[in-house]
């Protein structure tokens, strides 16, 4: 119970939709089901609606039309953000096969809501964002955004597990397209790798380089993360804004 204590603090201490308005699907049979008040939570659930807290405090997800997440893994924290807030309109990107994963996990939720990969592989533009959707991206499709206005971005745990040239090559389209942006990882970087093909990276991507490839955007706040059940050793919560004389 601790950790659903802790979430629903984070809640009570933002501008975010109690949890106790939301429960998670047990799709997939997930690990560490708890039941509390009659709703069903998993730990992992309890970790995404923390991150959806701690981003109300700097932004009001009733005012949100575009939201786009990069690396979304199998959409849970869609998941959270559409059953609190369904009308916003979602723009994911994956690579595959987890692009697979997450298309029938999502579809197995929100069955009429999901726009295939099937039907957006050969969109060259997006123009026609419905309430409500979630639009299922490659990422090499990530240069739609150029003619968007994304009210939020989200990286949560991707960008770290890049190479600095590969970030700066998405935070290009960021840095245009988006007003807000939500970003969770190392910021120091993950760990380097002995040589290539080996486990980490070969070069960091640290705070530095987001500051670099975010130019337009003010650091607004970073905050270590803290959870009773954590694995994610030096990672923080961090978001951005863009700069009052950028848009």
């Amino acid at each position: 119970l601790l950790h659903y204590e802790l979430a629903r603090l984070h809640g009570r201490e933002s501008a975010a939709m109690p949890i106790e308005q939301f429960e998670a699907s047990v799709i997939g049979n997930p690990e560490h089901i708890m039941k509390i008040n009659g709703r069903t939570y998993t730990i992992s659930m309890l970790d995404y609606y923390i991150q959806y807290a701690y981003c109300s405090r700097y932004v009001n997800f009733e005012d949100i039309h575009i939201f786009v997440e990069l690396g979304a893994g199998s959409g849970k924290q869609i998941e959270v953000l559409k059953k609190l807030h369904p009308n916003i309109c979602f723009l994911v990107f994956d690579i595959p096969p987890q692009l697979y994963v997450l298309e029938q996990y999502l579809s197995a939720i929100f069955p009429d809501d999901v726009v295939s990969y099937q039907e957006t592989r050969d969109m060259n533009r997006f123009s026609h964002a419905k309430n409500g959707k979630i639009y299922i991206f490659g990422n090499w499709k990530f240069p739609i955004l150029e003619d968007l206005k994304v009210d939020l971005f989200w990286s949560a745990q991707s960008f770290p597990g890049m190479e600095p040239d590969v970030v700066a090559n998405y935070l290009t389209y960021v840095n245009r397209a988006a007003h807000a942006i939500f970003i969770f990882g190392n910021m120091g970087g993950k760990k380097l790798a002995p040589k290539m093909g080996e486990r980490g990276v070969l070069e960091q991507t640290k705070l530095e380089d987001y500051k670099r490839g975010l130019c337009d955007f003010d650091l607004i706040d970073m905050s270590p993360v803290v959870l009773p059940v954590c694995e994610q050793s030096h990672a923080s919560y961090s978001f951005w804004k863009k700069g009052l004389f950028n848009g």
